[in-house]
């Protein structure tokens, strides 16, 4: 059986839904975000099932017996007697964290409406719990398991969604008892999980950041993107071998461009971008030198030779100072 929505509907104000629901409409985004089919068909279907009575103590374990017979009338009477504890759940999950795609409260409603008729059909007179507290369970695993299937981009194991939904019971509890929010010591005294178990299991609940998202409130320009290594970044320890390399290549330079002559010095100088302004061609060398292109040549030649001769000599291995193939 499936908890059928209104096909026709009258215009209902946003107040009456609110005297429906028990919401203020004012305080609920998602509401003013609903169009004017939805908010009736909403209204609607309040108005509906306010109509069915509430269940007296002797009246549940009537029908629960008469359940227990296969009595189908007795199954649809429970039913529709905890439609509004559907509603009073399903609307906790409208501003939670999990829905991601800002579900309407009626899908809400009818993805509880599916964890009820599962309590009812699979509830037994012996359980040592009320009917309420155990319709209660199935309800909300139901709107958790859609949640997490429709709602996230990140999906959960089921065993997550389990043990966020034992955490978040256990909290509400201790908060009515202590008065007070409770402390992750007060949660991991009484599950017997570390502080930092529990946190990981309070992660189920947080929504994906956006790359873009502010470091802060107060930051205007910085975003979160901004603090993440790009993957074209050097890795850290990479990059600091490469420096020590270039530190030690340059000691070599210098110790063997001590072997030339000045005018050999300033032609590997101009020709290699030894001065930081970049490798020049022949022509260019020659002309910021006062030098014919020839001569360019001629003394490379001779300063290669002896770089060569002189790395050598000091156990230097540069692949510059190769002769060419």
């Amino acid at each position: 059986m499936m908890i059928a929505l209104p096909l026709s509907y009258d215009v209902v104000s946003t107040n009456e839904i609110g005297q429906l629901t028990g919401l203020s409409l004012d305080t609920q985004p998602s509401f003013q975000q609903e169009d004017e089919a939805t908010m009736n068909l909403l209204g609607c279907y309040l108005r509906e099932i306010d109509c069915y009575p509430l269940l007296s103590e002797q009246q549940e374990r009537s029908l629960i017996a008469r359940l227990a017979q296969g009595d189908g009338t007795a199954r649809t009477r429970l039913i529709e007697a905890n439609l509004r504890l559907v509603v009073s759940i399903a609307k906790r999950y409208q501003g939670h964290a999990q829905n991601q795609q800002h579900f309407s409260l009626l899908d809400l409603i009818q993805y509880g409406n599916t964890g009820l008729i599962r309590a009812v059909d699979k509830y037994n007179p012996t359980f040592d719990v009320r009917f309420g507290t155990y319709a209660t369970y199935h309800i909300k695993a139901a709107i958790w398991r859609a949640l997490d299937e429709h709602g996230r981009l990140i999906r959960r194991s089921s065993y997550q969604i389990e043990q966020y939904r034992h955490l978040d019971t256990l909290t509400d509890d201790l908060t009515h008892k202590l008065g007070r929010v409770p402390t992750l010591s007060d949660l991991a005294l009484h599950t017997g999980q570390s502080e930092r178990s529990l946190t990981l299991i309070q992660a189920v609940d947080q929504p994906p950041l956006s790359l873009d998202a502010p470091l802060s409130s107060t930051s205007d320009d910085a975003v979160l993107h901004e603090t993440l290594a790009s993957e074209q970044s050097p890795d850290p320890a990479e990059a600091l071998c490469e420096q020590e390399r270039v530190q030690d290549m340059q000691g070599a330079v210098t110790i063997l461009l001590a072997v030339l002559t000045q005018r050999e010095q300033e032609v590997i100088t101009c020709l290699f971008g030894l001065d930081g302004k970049g490798e020049r061609e022949a022509l260019a060398a020659s002309e910021e030198l006062g030098m014919c292109r020839s001569r360019v040549y001629q003394l490379f030649h001779s300063a290669m030779s002896k770089l060569r001769r002189a790395a050598c000599a000091h156990g230097i291995t540069c692949r510059v100072f190769e002769p060419c193939a």
